[in-house]
């Protein structure tokens, strides 16, 4: 009995990938135009130049398209997807350098992308997961701190180590990606060389 043999050659794997990426590069010009509110998978085949049974072909809802475009701006711009979790303040720092030059060489577009109100609402899920890395690179520093300042510490160093916060050196300083990984990097090292401001008051009495 002959059975069907599951085979793509590699010229229609390579068109399959390139059809994809121009399906999703249409989604975010969809997302310029119109915002995420107006975004509909007929916008998105306009922009993309294809048709609609082609997107569902490829994506099977909306929501699977949009869901697509957080691992295609992280893979377009170079960012490693799995990297190791960073177990001491120097290694964080080492990874804030690696992704804000990373982000620095998206293309603008994509860099759109990743500060859209799509993109904000995947970040609000993955929130959690990224305070317990923040912790775990603080963790060898964690004892100079009381309770309530070591929470500061790793909201301030969270924040610090976003790509909003590169993108706001360069919006508001002119800042090039290495000189904001240099300020965040001097932040971090400041903030985690220094003692609780608690046991510091404690200290004075």
């Amino acid at each position: 009995m002959n059975k069907q043999r599951d085979y793509q050659s590699p010229l229609r794997q390579e068109q399959a990938r390139r059809t994809r990426e121009q399906i999703l590069d249409g989604l975010i010009q969809a997302m310029e135009r119109g915002g995420l509110a107006d975004l509909s998978i007929p916008a998105v085949a306009r922009e993309a130049g294809v048709s609609v049974p082609t997107i569902y072909r490829y994506f099977r809802t909306k929501r699977e398209l949009i869901e697509s475009l957080g691992s295609y701006i992280i893979q377009k711009s170079g960012i490693n997807l799995t990297p190791p979790p960073p177990r001491s303040p120097e290694e964080l720092i080492a990874m804030v350098k690696e992704v804000f030059l990373k982000y620095e060489g998206a293309d603008e577009m994509l860099r759109a992308a990743a500060m859209s109100e799509l993109s904000y609402e995947m970040r609000q899920h993955a929130l959690p997961r990224r305070l317990e890395l923040i912790e775990e690179a603080l963790r060898p520093v964690a004892d100079r701190f009381n309770e309530t300042d070591r929470i500061h510490l790793r909201n301030s160093v969270f924040i610090l180590t976003t790509t909003a916060i590169a993108r706001a050196f360069k919006d508001y300083l002119n800042l090039s990606g290495e000189e904001a990984a240099d300020t965040v990097e001097w932040a971090i090292r400041t903030l985690t060389s220094g003692s609780s401001q608690g046991e510091a008051e404690e200290r004075e009495l």
